[in-house]
């Protein structure tokens, strides 16, 4: 991996750089009716700007500030970019999560890249001197759950600049102002036929509202407003197609059309074309590429953006910018974490970029059990040795017709005599999907009722809480799951063993719990479930899973269970 994250860096650079513009004046590319229009983001101009319905990063801070309502995380990043007529731009953005919401902030500086001299190395560039500022402020947050965002920026820029080669300076600046909304919806959370339907979103924005404070040099109509409608189907971390229709004021209809793959965790691919409602007027093709993963606490990217601009059409040859980025994201702290190993939160689905993300619900059986393992090993999860009371395996003797009765049956002769099932229902790991990583009690909450069901039937047991507290079996590099796990019923002396994950989502304000259940003996996995039920409803979330519990250890274990209020 650092290797090709040096190798990227490299590239980006000298692609940044390689490319020797044409001279000449650069005034137009400093005024606001210009720069306002501008994109801002290495990720989203590889997408070609079409983020309105989708603003997941940053780059929300010119396109959709509803978007930074769903980050609360702390950011930077660093984002450089090529234009026209040798002007380049450079900026510093930079999120922060409020108690409600998110904050972020933006300062770009555009400025002439000097490269051309006069043979005594002196710079000769006749605009050398031209610059310009943007500065902005942005805000985001839940309107309605995790449905509806609303954001708003506020923006100064001023620019500074010499025309025709005249020696006083001339200049524009402004205060313009950015409202938005964005409204999301999963699909697959109507279940059925819509289990594996992508997420949908859509986003509205106006920008480049301006109110007048009468500054020395301030803009009054020399500036276009912009009205934007944006729409996005995802899956995350998979798949993204997105569609920008954006109607400025004083220019045809543009249509931005994006998409995003990640063929691997950590590779991201980007491609994106613009066209206007009128030929001829101005079209580009844009491309880019990402790589990043997790680094302690963090995650971090590098990012990779061409354009070519063909304002000609797509027949005539049009000049190709080079943009690269880096950000670094924290997005899953633990409250006072000093970010050393030990104390690492593991992170489920992350926006970008991580080694432990899971592709939409997807979640591999080999990384439960392994998490479940690892949860014991690490000692976040104390297993005290009176937490639950250890009973010796017991004979419970009943009569035949009260075993007739609760197995169905009055006409098969029945064994009156017989042992209870032991089970090992191990500590659940525990993810964190846009949440904070502490003062929680899911795993405890989820976890104790079934324990107690068990504790108190008459058919099964748990297995002694010491052993969860012995060092663990260690799975073999070429072995199967299921013989581990047939390994590990071994060693626990268990008749059946259920291991689980419990993922957290304060975004969708969701609690899903994936348990897998092994029967000594089977050579496959005997069953698995998966619930997902809203946080305010955890105690309902529980209630299903003792039932579920009740249903698997009952027909897998060919034991009749009781339930409350009767027999299962």
């Amino acid at each position: 991996m650092k290797r090709i994250l040096i190798l990227a860096g490299i590239v980006w650079m000298s692609a940044a750089y390689a490319y020797q513009p044409v001279p000449g004046s650069t005034v137009p590319y400093f005024t606001a009716d210009y720069l306002l229009l501008q994109p801002l983001g290495t990720r989203t101009q590889g997408m070609a700007g079409a983020t309105v319905g989708r603003s997941d990063d940053l780059s929300a801070l010119r396109y959709n500030p509803a978007g930074l309502g769903r980050q609360g995380y702390f950011e930077y990043g660093l984002d450089f970019h090529s234009s026209e007529a040798d002007t380049l731009n450079g900026s510093f953005l930079f999120g922060a999560p409020l108690p409600y919401g998110n904050l972020g902030f933006r300062y770009t500086n555009y400025y002439v890249r000097d490269n051309h001299v006069t043979e005594s190395g002196i710079p000769s560039h006749p605009d050398k001197n031209n610059m310009a500022h943007f500065a902005g402020l942005g805000y985001g947050a839940p309107l309605f759950l995790h449905y509806l965002y609303g954001g708003m920026n506020i923006n100064y820029f001023a620019s500074h600049f010499q025309e025709d080669g005249d020696y006083d300076f001339s200049g524009e600046r402004g205060v313009f102002i950015d409202l938005g909304l964005i409204g999301d919806y999963d699909l697959s959370d109507l279940r059925g036929i819509f289990t594996f339907f992508p997420r949908v979103s859509g986003g509205l924005v106006v920008r480049n509202l301006h109110p007048v404070f009468k500054f020395d040099k301030e803009l009054y109509d020399a500036y276009q407003n912009e009205v934007v409608l944006g729409g996005s189907i995802y899956y995350s971390h998979r798949a993204m197609f997105n569609l920008d229709i954006a109607m400025p004021t004083g220019s045809a209809t543009e249509f931005r059309y994006g998409m995003e793959v990640w063929p691997l965790y950590f590779l991201a691919l980007r491609g994106g074309v613009v066209l206007t409602g009128e030929p001829n007027t101005y079209r580009a093709t844009t491309f880019g590429f990402g790589v990043g993963d997790s680094i302690n606490c963090s995650k971090m990217s590098l990012e990779y953006a061409g354009e070519i601009r063909m304002p000609d059409g797509f027949d005539i040859k049009g000049e190709m910018y080079h943009s690269f980025a880096i950000h670094q994201s924290f997005e899953r702290l633990r409250r006072g974490s000093s970010c050393l190993a030990h104390d690492r939160v593991v992170i489920a689905m992350p926006d970008r970029y991580s080694s432990r993300y899971r592709f939409m619900r997807e979640y591999p059986v080999g990384e439960i059990i392994t998490d479940a393992i690892e949860t014991i090993a690490s000692g976040d999860l104390q297993v005290d040795s009176d937490e639950y009371t250890e009973k010796e395996t017991e004979v419970v003797t009943l009569t035949e017709e009260e075993i007739a009765d609760q197995k169905g049956e009055t006409d098969e002769p029945v064994e009156p005599l017989f042992k209870k099932k032991v089970v090992a229902y191990f500590p659940f790991a525990i993810e964190f999907a846009s949440s904070d990583a502490y003062d929680n009690d899911y795993r405890r909450e989820l976890r104790d009722p079934v324990v107690d069901y068990i504790e108190k039937s008459k058919f099964i047991k748990n297995v002694s809480a010491l052993r969860y507290k012995l060092p663990q079996p260690k799975k073999e590099t070429s072995e199967s799951d299921v013989a581990y796990l047939n390994r590990l019923n071994t060693f626990h002396g268990t008749s059946m063993i259920v291991l689980g994950s419990v993922i957290v989502n304060q975004r969708t304000n969701e609690i899903t719990v994936k348990l897998i259940y092994h029967k000594a003996g089977d050579q496959r996995i005997s069953a698995i479930s998966e619930r997902t039920d809203y946080l305010d409803k955890i105690d309902e979330l529980a209630a299903e899973i003792r039932a579920d519990f009740a249903l698997q250890a009952g027909t897998l274990l060919d034991l009749v269970l009781e339930a409350d209020g009767g027999i299962l």
